[in-house]
């Protein structure tokens, strides 16, 4: 019973000179350490989801070595279309972030949960969980079906700032509202091209969230493992209001995808809170809308 005692306290006091020297340098973990500790520990390898995924990394080493986190994809229900900008990752990927960081342009995502925007939105987690939003690099990662994910992507990640919103249910909320913003800029766009010179309209397109599982971090106590979270392709280093309280600079083209998503409904979806930022081609990237549907009528309507 003294070996693992004595072999735990060398192990504790070799860290903590390592962090008293390298100070900084250590912020950019690497998950090897914390695996190799607690198998010595316990004398076990790690938990089987986190072990998995690292053992798809193949025989050329571990994808997640130099990550500040390892994301375990979940849920990537959205398709193809012209109204949406995909990540490309599937469910079951595992993906190495190898930065994230706290960027003031992305400030803009929470207003829609302060308290004076707030008191004006239905209940519900959509409306009132406030989020976290990081930009995060993807370095790469592995898939079942593919292989090797080698292509870097840069997105933000996101993630309910209270613990008890941070489940896989409300991360399938924010799919959903995704997807049908998805689906009236797939629609919006098409109607646009059949307009005269409808080619050279700008088109919107809506980043697609996937779902993802924190399988390894760099970060425990402030995105622990387990905890559920939405990754979306998002390139731009800003986060521009284009409809949110009437005090947003006009643009025509995110006005009309507005008001079109609610004439196509019949007034039952609006799609609020658009942001995003204008692309190089003239397009607009839509990134975490919002969509306000009206109440099902129930028997008493009758």
């Amino acid at each position: 019973a003294g070996a693992p005692i004595v072999a735990q306290n060398l192990l504790f006091f070799f860290l903590f000179c390592c962090c008293c020297s390298m100070g900084p340098a250590l912020s950019f973990c690497t998950s090897g350490i914390s695996r190799g500790v607690s198998a010595l520990l316990d004398g076990s390898p790690s938990s089987s989801s986190v072990s998995q995924c690292f053992r798809l990394g193949g025989p050329d080493g571990a994808i997640g070595d130099s990550a500040a986190l390892v994301l375990r994809v979940e849920s990537a229900p959205i398709e193809e279309s012209v109204g949406a900008r995909l990540t490309g990752f599937s469910a079951g990927d595992c993906l190495t972030l190898a930065q994230i960081s706290a960027e003031d342009g992305l400030e803009a995502l929470g207003w829609r949960y302060r308290e004076g925007a707030r008191a004006r939105w239905p209940g519900g987690y959509r409306f009132q969980s406030s989020k976290r939003s990081w930009r995060a690099m993807v370095a790469g990662g592995y898939s079942a079906g593919k292989g090797k994910i080698h292509e870097a992507q840069a997105c933000v990640l996101q993630m309910a700032i209270l613990p008890e919103d941070r489940t896989l249910d409300h991360a399938d909320l924010d799919l959903h509202d995704a997807g049908d913003a998805v689906a009236y800029a797939h629609r919006f766009n098409l109607h646009a091209r059949q307009q005269p010179d409808g080619d050279q309209l700008p088109a919107i397109r809506v980043a697609a969230p996937v779902a993802c599982v924190v399988v390894e971090t760099c970060y425990p106590a402030m995105i622990p493992t387990g905890t559920p979270c939405t990754l979306l392709p998002y390139p731009a280093l800003d986060v521009q209001k284009f409809v949110f309280d009437g005090g947003d600079d006009f643009m025509e083209v995110p006005q009309a995808f507005f008001h079109y998503a609610a004439f196509s409904s019949n007034g039952k979806h609006f799609v609020c809170d658009i942001q995003g930022c204008e692309l190089d081609n003239g397009d607009f990237l839509l990134i975490d809308p919002v969509v306000l549907r009206a109440a099902m009528p129930n028997v008493d309507d009758v």
